[in-house]
């Protein structure tokens, strides 16, 4: 009878110590836990505060400019001569672009260069043109105010 007593004893005591280990374990990750919540809250704002600090430095106002393939019939216009508008680009930087306008019966064609401060040509796709902007909407995300205009 004290044998089995006993044994019902050790039982209850190895229980209750197993639950104050599994109390104590749950308590160490809990805090862990928190701890490492508040670390990556804290990088987190340092990364929103340092990526705005790199678009405020890059400047406020962007210009980015996206030239559309041609039409079929100003393929067609051009190949018999009678092209109204020629847009050419500088090779060496993709911030310039020249436009060569004819106007209808003049023979000097008007030349006008503009510079961007990205310009995309018409074998841009739109990855190309997502991954220029992106900072700005990780930037609007992050709850600054950020424009996108785009006009056809």
């Amino acid at each position: 009878m004290k044998m089995k007593k006993m044994k019902e004893e050790n039982a209850e005591m190895l229980k209750m110590e197993i639950q104050n280990s599994e109390r104590r374990i749950v308590q160490r990750v809990e805090k862990e836990t928190k701890r490492w919540q508040q670390l990556y809250q804290a990088e987190e704002s340092e990364r929103r505060r340092l990526h705005n600090k790199v678009l405020d430095l890059q400047g406020n106002i962007r210009v980015f400019c996206r030239v559309r393939p041609p039409l079929p019939i100003e393929l067609q216009n051009n190949e018999k001569g009678h092209s109204d508008i020629i847009v050419g680009f500088m090779k060496e930087k993709d911030q310039h672009m020249t436009l060569e306008y004819s106007r209808r019966g003049s023979h000097y064609p008007e030349i006008m260069e503009y510079k961007f401060d990205k310009v995309f040509k018409p074998s841009s796709t739109q990855i190309d043109v997502y991954n220029e902007v992106q900072p700005y909407i990780l930037s609007c995300m992050d709850g600054y105010n950020v424009s996108v205009f785009a006009c056809k």
